[in-house]
């Protein structure tokens, strides 16, 4: 705009921009109308939903739609897993090296109605 009210003309700043002519004489117009070239409220029905809504009603449609069960733990395998972990609280270090040759992955049937699901949290 400064450039227009210096002289040049309308085509040379366009070229100057690498815009169009038509760009910048809306552009023009707008500041001499409204003194400002900041972008104006969007026409149409406003949003109901805020961008941290969506991203979390989002969040929610990517999970599986099967409920989250528990895996049954007898109370002979949670005292065993509650002495294992204590055990290894205060020897991180040698349990970060430690290999386990038993891990598998879990895989169900699809059509097995009692599967496991697990879901991230």
């Amino acid at each position: 705009v400064a450039e227009l009210h210096a002289g040049k003309s309308q085509r040379t700043v366009a070229s100057d921009y690498r815009t169009t002519q038509g760009t910048i004489s809306k552009t023009k117009r707008r500041w001499d109308t409204e003194h400002s070239n900041a972008s104006r409220a969007r026409k149409g029905r406003p949003k109901k939903l805020t961008a941290l809504q969506i991203i979390r009603i989002n969040s929610h449609w990517r999970r599986k739609w099967r409920s989250k069960k528990r895996i049954s733990l007898s109370e002979d395998d949670a005292k065993a897993r509650l002495a294992h972990a204590q055990f290894w609280i205060h020897r991180l270090n040698d349990y970060i090296m430690t290999c386990f040759s038993d891990e598998c992955i879990i895989q169900n049937a699809p059509n097995n109605p009692d599967g496991w699901v697990f879901r991230r949290p």
